[in-house]
């Protein structure tokens, strides 16, 4: 009798859902942080006279991308200490045991930010509310 085989039995933990729903999040703040930075260069080319070529070069190519990853790290951070912060007033529940399910009070003063972190988490189901 053969065995089926599949990725949960050499990563038991891994959970695709969550990892797509993770990198979404991600990929939003991403596009978002790169957004704003074009916006800020076209505003520098049309307001201040900046030469297109300055943002062709390698330099500014690389301190964007730096500058997306920093963004998008500050952004984690923010979300994931007012987590900490909506657990400490208890306006997070975890519904369950392996704490992949949560539900976010309608009444958090910063409800945007925890489920971001949720997200970022990978934390499963897509309605966050009482």
């Amino acid at each position: 009798m053969k065995t089926k085989l599949n990725s949960t039995m050499w990563l038991p933990n891994l959970k695709a859902p969550g990892i797509a729903r993770a990198f979404r999040a991600h990929l939003i703040v991403a596009s978002a942080a790169a957004m704003s930075i074009q916006l800020v260069a076209l505003a520098a080319i049309f307001v201040a006279g900046v030469p297109e070529h300055f943002f062709e070069t390698a330099i500014f190519r690389l301190t964007a991308a730096v500058l997306i990853l920093s963004i998008v790290a500050v952004t984690r951070y923010f979300a994931r200490s007012a987590f900490v912060a909506a657990i400490d007033r208890n306006d997070v529940t975890f519904l369950r045991a392996e704490r992949r399910l949560v539900s976010v009070s309608a009444t958090c003063p910063r409800r945007e930010l925890v489920i971001l972190h949720a997200r970022f988490a990978g934390f499963v189901g897509d309605v966050f509310g009482e």
